[in-house]
């Protein structure tokens, strides 16, 4: 059923069960390999340095 073993949340979001614990599972597996990336690189704000204030940034 889960061939990529990614997390599995039982959730009822009309029901508000188990809504919070997704969110967290979603947002720690979009942020973790972005910390991973930036944190060696000793600019505090990467996308700010390189940027050129417009949008998008590509």
């Amino acid at each position: 059923m889960n061939p990529n073993g990614l997390p599995t949340i039982e959730a009822v979001a009309t029901q508000g069960i188990g809504v919070m614990d997704t969110l967290r599972v979603v947002v720690k597996d979009l942020l973790e390999p972005l910390r991973a990336e930036y944190e060696g690189s000793g600019d505090r704000y990467p996308i700010a340095a390189g940027s050129s204030g417009g949008w998008p940034r590509v």
